[in-house]
């Protein structure tokens, strides 16, 4: 399957507007298992892959190096997504684990309030 052959993300309007109305909440922590939807729609990068804590700012840093493997991704395997996305997860996965853990350690080092504990 290439680029070309994938049907558009259809959003829901109300589902949309629902979200963009909610307040920010505290951050939390969580972790994926791929970095794509088995259909191939969607490709996460960045923060909303990898767990950053936005004190520290490194979530544009790690979607720019997202968005350079993938770009190597697809000219490698000649834009066929149905062998990218998989690789991807799987290359761009544990980068991210390991970048996000270095952010949680910098952040109970730095972080004021987490110092007095």
């Amino acid at each position: 399957m290439v680029a070309s052959d994938i049907p558009s993300i259809k959003l829901d309007r109300d589902a949309a507007e629902t979200f963009l109305k909610t307040k920010p909440s505290h951050e939390y922590w969580s972790r994926c298992d791929r970095s794509h939807n088995r259909e191939g729609q969607v490709v996460l990068i960045g923060d909303a892959a990898h767990n950053m804590f936005s004190i520290l700012g490194q979530g544009c840093t790690v979607a720019l190096a997202d968005v350079m493997a993938l770009d190597e991704l697809l000219q490698k395997h000649q834009n066929d997504l149905s062998v990218v996305l998989p690789k991807f997860s799987e290359q761009q996965v544990k980068e991210g684990h390991a970048a996000s853990d270095l952010n949680l350690i910098a952040l109970i080092l730095y972080h004021a309030w987490l110092r007095q504990i």
